[in-house]
């Protein structure tokens, strides 16, 4: 069995697979990832291979659901959608012959890949540059905590 934070496929297999691979991920990938960006939410992740030439292949990720982020202004837990595409370009073969660094290699050779990182940034590229709540629905404390500091700052 796979741990959250690792997502591994085939390659090969899945090159040959005529349909895409479904995966959901919850809270516990988000976790398990190691990172402090995103604190959770549910991801329905495709992932269709294809097999460009000989060991080379492309991994299209298309990510749908909703995270959990904290807003810049409050800091309090926010919710946003997420729609999202990237490809991600992986040579099973030998890595010394790879001199693209968009091109990634399975650790350890072979045609298992872990796809785990590569949906993470996905997800993290496709959330806005600023991440707030509407001011309403921000929390009222530290609205009014920076409102006091904005009036200080103007009385100088």
């Amino acid at each position: 069995m796979q741990s959250a934070s690792e997502i591994l496929i085939d390659l090969r297999q899945a090159s040959k697979s005529e349909s895409a691979l479904q995966i959901s991920l919850s809270d516990d990938f988000f976790t398990a990832i190691g990172q402090d960006e995103i604190s959770g939410g549910h991801l329905a992740v495709n992932i269709l291979v294809r097999e460009q030439a000989y060991e080379c292949f492309v991994v299209n990720l298309s990510v749908e659901g909703e995270v959990t982020v904290p807003c810049d202004r409050c800091m309090e837990a926010l919710v946003m959608p997420i729609e999202a595409e990237g490809d991600v370009k992986v040579y099973a073969g030998d890595s010394d012959y790879v001199t693209d660094d968009d091109v990634k290699t399975p650790i350890g050779g072979g045609y298992k890949y872990d796809l785990a990182w590569d949906i993470f940034e996905t997800t993290l590229l496709s959330l806005p540059l600023q991440r707030v709540h509407d001011i309403e629905d921000c929390n009222p404390e530290m609205v009014a905590m920076l409102s006091r500091e904005d009036d200080e700052e103007e009385d100088d």
